[in-house]
């Protein structure tokens, strides 16, 4: 392979931008700085806040899980990848900011629930947008830079500048609770901000052609199809 092709294309940058944009969800809201937050205000109101956390985690994922086939087969028909990406993305972003305008447990649970519903549903349309921007023979490299891209970006600026409101904010009036809504503004703003590029550079280029008024039932085909597979599959299925 030569120089020139060694070169990540400006469709395959945008694309790995993408795992940089949403990881800090996962590094803050999901893992070291919201919890302990949400614990400590469940505890406060006498209820269990790893528990209540557990659930909605749980609820979520069961959702994502159970949707994950259909919007799959969904997203093969055309324009329908970059509209399902953008949908889950805005929903994610969205209500990752309600938690940090309320101080009940109820609201900040609904907030992550939905925000993970549309971090995990986004990823299933950014992980599936790999065979759009690039070739196959490229695609370990450019899915390895994509997930290198994530752990630098759940793990370097936006959450090194959390953990310094929360350790120094005292010290120019930020108190620890400001520090905490603070963070998560920053994640929404950070996850919107870092998915434009591949929101305007990255276009599905495998689709197949349907009728809007027949999306429906052929995504269900498909659905039914990759079922079949899966069954004639032994190897696969187990």
């Amino acid at each position: 392979m030569d120089a020139v092709s060694n070169k990540l294309t400006r469709t395959e940058k945008s694309w790995i931008l993408y795992d940089w944009a949403n990881s800090v969800y996962a590094t803050i809201i999901m893992a070291a700085v919201f919890p302990i937050y949400f614990s400590s205000v469940a505890k406060s109101a006498g209820e269990s806040g790893d528990v209540l956390w557990g659930y909605t985690t749980s609820i979520a994922t069961f959702v994502v899980a159970v949707a994950a086939p259909f919007l799959g087969a969904l997203g093969d028909f055309k324009g329908m990848k970059k509209r399902l990406l953008t949908a889950f993305m805005f929903l994610g972003t969205a209500f990752t900011l309600l938690m940090a305008v309320t101080d009940h447990i109820l609201p900040m649970l609904i907030g992550y629930g939905v925000s993970y519903i549309g971090f995990a549903g986004a990823n299933l349309f950014y992980d599936s947008f790999l065979t759009d921007v690039t070739t196959p023979e490229r695609m370990d490299r450019v899915s390895a830079y994509g997930y290198a891209a994530g752990y630098i970006g759940g793990s370097s600026i936006a959450f090194l500048i959390s953990i310094a409101l929360i350790l120094f904010g005292e010290y120019v009036g930020i108190d620890g609770t400001l520090a905490v809504k603070l963070s998560v503004v920053l994640t929404s703003l950070w996850w919107a901000g870092f998915s434009i590029p591949i929101l305007r550079r990255v276009k599905q280029t495998h689709y197949v052609e349907t009728p809007p008024s027949r999306l429906a039932a052929h995504a269900l085909q498909n659905l039914g199809k990759t079922v079949r597979d899966i069954f004639s599959d032994r190897r696969l299925l187990i």
